[in-house]
């Protein structure tokens, strides 16, 4: 005699897939922000209980957390054989990256809160064309897992922490910049009437702007300064290696383009944790 034994029944987990993956322009320019739009539902025999949904930006199909992140969003409990509510979120895509084919990806669950069936099938992808962003000084944390750009945390007790602040202009490849860095606010700001009149620095200049000047282009902040490479980009590291005893602290990086017509970039944040 023949035994036939059904073993799906014995497996009682959720199975998270996305489903459904839009986005508002699939020609965007780096620097703009789209609207991505994403179902995820569960195929499980029970319900799935809340966790995230993760956006990337990737150069292939396979979307994982090497991808440059582009934000979550909190996706409420799903019940067995139902779909999640459809959610719509407006991201800003980074300016830092080359022109050319690129991936938007949606991943349920990438943090593995969710015991699956099948943990292989959370994720989904559309291609894009991603455009050159407009001219104009840009300042930003290309950091893969930073999200938003302009805001990011410096761990100083993890060996091996830091954060890349990079300035962008793709109009203005070769010009002269440097990046200051100030510890008490971005207003009223620092005028430099000098470089050309009416022209504010977004930053307070403070007692973080003069320790910050010996560490520029040394092993704790390459790239402070430079030149603007051909593609207009200037990238720098900061790091503070060893500086545990400074207390939790809001800072902020800005820069200063200089050529035939100087200019300044916006603020970008970093928190320095203990």
């Amino acid at each position: 005699r023949d035994w036939t034994v059904d073993v799906r029944s014995s497996v009682q987990k959720p199975d998270l897939r996305v489903t459904d993956l839009r986005i508002s322009s699939t020609t965007p320019a780096g620097g703009t922000a789209v609207r991505m739009s994403v179902v995820v539902a569960n195929g499980g025999p029970v319900g799935a209980p809340a966790h995230d949904v993760d956006l990337y930006l990737s150069k292939d199909t396979t979307i994982d957390a090497s991808d440059v992140y582009l934000g979550s969003y909190p996706m409420a409990a799903i019940p067995s054989g139902q779909s999640g509510s459809a959610f719509s979120l407006a991201v800003r895509l980074p300016s830092f990256l080359a022109a050319g084919a690129y991936y938007f990806g949606a991943y349920a669950d990438q943090r593995g809160v969710v015991s699956e069936i099948n943990e292989a099938n959370n994720t989904r992808s559309l291609p894009i064309q991603l455009a050159a962003p407009a001219c104009g000084p840009v300042l930003e944390f290309r950091d893969v897992d930073v999200y938003p750009r302009d805001s990011g945390e410096l761990s100083l007790g993890t060996a091996g922490s830091d954060l890349q602040p990079t300035v962008i202009d793709r109009c203005r490849p070769g010009a002269q910049y440097v990046i200051v860095w100030g510890c008490s606010g971005t207003q009223p700001g620092t005028p430099l009437d000098l470089f050309r009149p009416g022209l504010r620095l977004p930053l307070n200049l403070d007692q973080c702007t003069t320790a910050g000047r010996p560490l520029a282009n040394s092993p704790s902040f390459p790239g402070a300064s430079g030149t603007l490479d051909s593609n207009g980009i200037g990238r720098a590291t900061f790091r503070l290696p060893g500086a545990r005893y400074i207390r939790d602290l809001p800072t902020h990086f800005a820069a200063i383009l200089f050529g035939a017509a100087a200019d300044v970039t916006n603020p970008v944040a970093m928190k320095l944790v203990r």
